[in-house]
């Protein structure tokens, strides 16, 4: 006996049909085991709509709008016979219902994600209110408190949990014939947005660009046309003026000139520039755009930013250049024959002139000193140096690093207490985020501070007061931070123009030789890079850098997992989550998304003890599934939660939320534990693999390097310099001789619009 064909009836459970077989009926879904919200294709377990008993529920494939435990589906389809997973319904349509009966019923409310609403009191509700409760919850659910078990609190959170429920269906809804927007999507539009969200779609849908986040200009743009807007309505256009001024940004540059501007929203826009230049004008007097003139006397260009990012760099300028200018900390006014005294006593034998210059700098009350060079150049020591003199003097200092990562490493070099930049000045934590705490400290020492970008700088400079001295260690010849601007590289311009006597800048550019004798290959081939070298091989039996020539990206892969799963942490000693697979693209089969993949069927499979949850995002062509034990790294600042970009945690438990029965999933970030829901799993990736960009200002005692010619687009001289200074102990380039030649040959990288040295020198 099958499934109901026709008008379902009290269908207590599945009966195996034969292959072909047509299966039609009113079901429930009782288990979302895959969802991909790109293609709305699903895996979903399947129970007819009325049964009680979810047991003999059967798999089901095909595409599944917004499948949701207890959503309520008029199902067509037919049998067929998975070779692999066995009997599953094919459906070929779903079509999606109120249920009507009490099991269905309470199967939707228990599997809703409502707020205060899960299996147990979504029974309590039948019990009480019967079929009458559906019309309870749409007409505000004022009489839920009548049910024995609920208080107020707990209604209140059903209440709020349903309107934004139902809120989201209706939005769905709405734009189901206008654009095919993902569950998630719809859930951050209604956020945002409420219950006006459709409201204020059809007057402007390139609103959701800038009020919500995931939303670009062409998500906007394909809601624009299926509602019907006129492709040169003043929204579409000011829209695409202010993506590329977006895309700019997000290429680094805080800036854009206003004719090549123009120029790019009409290539864009397919729009002439007559109609442009009147929009550009009404966003700089709507204030979402800032007209701003930079240079000298003698020499001046106009500028048009982001509002966010003029307002951050004018932030910066003006706090920069009021401290500067403020005489030293009392302590630190060491006369030039005390200071080198000073740094004789503490400092190790072999000290540079340079490196005690640096030093002294700081000591004399120079009020902010930068600190550049290479790998093993001794930046690490010149560091060490400093803070023992630091010290001697009784002269309160803190160390960061822009990554938790790099924090740990310079607690080890140091043995000192080592913080993050946004930990140590409290930067989006405690009750208060928004609270500024000025620096304590008379020193603040941040290393890796070519990662420093734009909105970061501006937090730092925020807190400097008038007794802070800063100093800063980075690597000029690596990448330019992930976030736009260039702070590093402005403020060592900005020496350059003798403007500021504050400010000194010292760069280190002699090799150091380590303490087993030879020189470090990784080091040396660091700077061969950098002046446009080959890196050079060392003897087989003794080196800290290779090179493992593959002719495609496949072989290429599979010899990465191998060395990154057994040989390399075999050779060091070290598990492997201490060596790092680097690639400069995230497509491609030896990209980061391939590799990610099949370093976790390698290193963390699928295990009957091991939670997972199937996310809806594909990588590579294969779904994305989140499991205990992986290896993650999160995307984004989240200053609620106390993460931030490029945090490597560790997935430590995948759960239900007992009130609603929705998915958490708990990381390990650094012994910190971390939850996130499932609307917020799309700020974690897989980090077993990562870009040589997302690398940045993080070591390993080993990385892998994938560089191929299928990496074409991204093979450039720093992008190879940056990937080989991440590695500590040993770095294995897996590649191909033309890629590596056509890496050596390209320096593309640009110089970043940023306005910073001229407004300090206006």
């Amino acid at each position: 006996m099958t499934p109901s064909h026709g008008p379902p009836g009290r269908q207590q459970s599945f009966s195996l049909g034969t292959e072909g077989e047509p299966v039609k009926g009113l079901y429930s879904v009782a288990r979302v085991t895959f969802a991909n919200p790109d293609t709305d294709y699903a895996v979903v377990h399947l129970v007819p709509a009325d049964a009680d008993d979810e047991a003999d529920s059967l798999a089901a494939v095909g595409t599944l709008r917004n499948p949701e435990v207890g959503a309520c589906y008029q199902i067509e389809g037919v049998w067929r016979q998975d070779p692999r997973y066995g009997p599953q319904v094919r459906i070929t349509s779903a079509i999606p219902q109120i249920p009507t009966s009490l099991a269905a019923i309470e199967r939707y409310l228990a599997g809703a994600s409502i707020k205060g609403l899960g299996p147990h009191h979504a029974r309590r509700l039948i019990e009480h209110f019967g079929e009458r409760i559906l019309d309870v919850l749409e007409e505000g659910g004022q009489r839920l408190r009548e049910v024995p078990g609920i208080g107020p609190v707990r209604a209140r959170q059903i209440r709020e949990s349903w309107a934004e429920h139902q809120g989201m269906h209706e939005l769905m809804a709405n734009l189901q014939g206008v654009a095919q927007l993902t569950p998630m999507q719809a859930q951050r539009i209604f956020r945002e947005l409420g219950h006006d969200a459709w409201q204020a779609i059809t007057s402007d849908p390139y609103l959701l660009a800038e009020r919500v986040r995931g939303f670009g200009f062409k998500t906007c743009d394909r809601i624009g046309r299926s509602i019907g807007l006129d492709e040169l309505a003043p929204q579409r256009l000011q829209a695409g003026l202010l993506h590329a001024l977006g895309e700019a940004l997000n290429e680094g540059h805080l800036w854009t000139a206003p004719d090549e501007l123009l120029a790019q929203a009409a290539e864009l826009l397919d729009a002439p520039n007559e109609l442009l230049t009147p929009q550009l004008e009404a966003l700089i007097e709507q204030g979402r755009a800032l007209q701003v003139t930079l240079g000298g006397s003698s020499s001046t260009h106009e500028a048009i930013y982001l509002r966010a990012a003029a307002q951050a760099e004018e932030r910066i300028a003006a706090h920069l250049g009021d401290w500067l200018q403020a005489p030293p900390a009392e302590a630190l006014r060491l006369s030039s024959r005390v200071a080198d005294e000073q740094i004789r006593v503490v400092g190790p034998d072999g000290l540079t002139a340079i490196q005690r210059q640096a030093i002294a700098q700081l000591l004399g009350g120079q009020r902010l000193v930068v600190l550049t060079g290479g790998p093993g150049t001794g930046k690490t020591t010149t560091m060490r140096t400093l803070i023992r003199c630091l010290e001697a003097q009784e002269i309160t200092y803190a160390l960061c690093a822009t990554t938790g990562r790099a924090s740990k490493q310079l607690a080890d070099t140091t043995q000192r207490p080592a913080a993050t930049v946004h930990r140590h000045l409290g930067i989006g934590f405690g009750p208060d985020a928004q609270h500024i705490e000025p620096v304590r400290e008379t020193v603040l020492i941040i290393d890796e501070a070519s990662m420093i970008d734009l909105w970061l700088m501006d937090q730092i400079v925020e807190r400097l007061t008038p007794d802070t001295h800063l100093f800063l260690v980075g690597d000029i010849d690596q990448l330019p931070p992930v976030g736009p601007g260039a702070p590093l590289q402005d403020l060592i311009s900005l020496a350059e123009t003798g403007s500021h006597p504050g400010l000194g800048v010292v760069r280190l550019d002699q090799i150091f030789r380590q303490e087993a004798g030879d020189a470090s290959l990784i080091v040396v081939n660091c700077h061969r890079v950098r002046d446009g070298q080959r890196p050079q091989a060392g003897s087989p039996e003794r080196s800290d850098y290779y090179e493992m020539l593959r002719a495609t990206p496949q072989e290429a892969r599979d010899l990465i997992v191998e060395l990154a799963a057994e040989r390399l942490p075999r050779y060091l000693g070290v598990p492997p989550s201490e060596v790092q697979v680097l690639s400069p693209m995230h497509g491609g089969d030896a990209g980061v998304q391939a590799l990610n993949a099949a370093l976790q069927e390698r290193l963390n499979p699928p295990a009957h003890h091991k939670q997972e949850l199937a996310l809806g995002r594909s990588t590579n062509g294969h779904r994305m599934v989140l499991r205990v034990g992986d290896k993650v790294r999160q995307l984004r600042n989240d200053y609620d939660k106390g993460v931030f970009n490029g945090d490597l945690g560790l997935v430590a438990a995948i759960n239900r939320d007992r009130s609603t029965d929705a998915p958490t999933v708990h990381v390990r970030f650094d012994g910190v534990p971390v939850t996130y829901s499932v609307a917020e799993l799309d700020d974690l990736v897989h980090a077993w693999a990562m870009t040589v960009h997302a690398a940045q200002g993080s070591q390993w005692p080993a990385v892998v390097i994938a560089l191929l010619t299928s990496h074409y687009v991204m093979l450039e001289r720093n992008i190879l310099y940056t990937a080989l200074s991440r590695a500590r102990r040993l770095a294995v380039l897996v590649t191909q001789e033309r890629a590596v030649r056509v890496a050596i040959q390209r320096s593309r990288s640009t110089t970043r619009r940023t306005g910073l040295v001229a407004r300090l020198t206006q």
